[in-house]
């Protein structure tokens, strides 16, 4: 029984994860390349206002090099983003197949899809919700040695 829930919450996640992919190409992947796009032209902007304030100095700079790219940006954003999104999606429902395995039964009453109901619900506060209270993604004022003892009094309490 545990093999066969195992193999059927890979195959979701992998539908889960083809369903995934699909919106961040849409949704995703153009705020990336606009993102791209900024930083490299505040890159730009920098090297060329820096570059200036050597030649008014009457110093030369020597010229940058750029770095080799390893992974080229059309392959992070196609076979790259699929593969990261299709792993991690088949070994979450991997994971969910067999945490279901091991609660059925031992939950009370409840049947397969009131567990499994019970499970998401868990899972979504463990490993999404929690994690987003405690660690926002653009935490405000990092780095502002006047907020460190209210940032780290935050992070305790949490």
């Amino acid at each position: 029984m545990v093999g066969t829930l195992l193999l059927r919450g890979m195959l979701v996640g992998i539908v889960a994860g083809i369903l995934c992919f699909a919106f961040l190409k849409v949704v995703g992947e153009p705020q990336v390349d606009r993102a791209i796009a900024f930083e490299t032209q505040l890159d730009e902007a920098k090297a060329k206002a820096k570059a200036n304030a050597e030649m008014a100095k009457g110093v030369s700079m020597p010229k940058e090099e750029p770095e080799p790219e390893l992974v080229s940006r059309p392959v992070q954003s196609g076979i790259g983003l699929f593969t990261g999104v299709i792993v991690y999606n088949a070994a979450f429902g991997g994971l969910f197949a067999l945490v279901f395995a091991l609660t059925y039964g031992r939950m009370g009453d409840f049947g397969p899809r009131a567990t499994s109901a019970l499970l998401a619900t868990a899972a979504i506060v463990a490993v999404y919700i929690v994690p987003n209270l405690k660690y926002p993604a653009n935490p405000p004022s990092v780095g502002d040695p006047d907020t460190i003892s209210m940032r780290t009094a935050l992070y305790f309490a949490m």
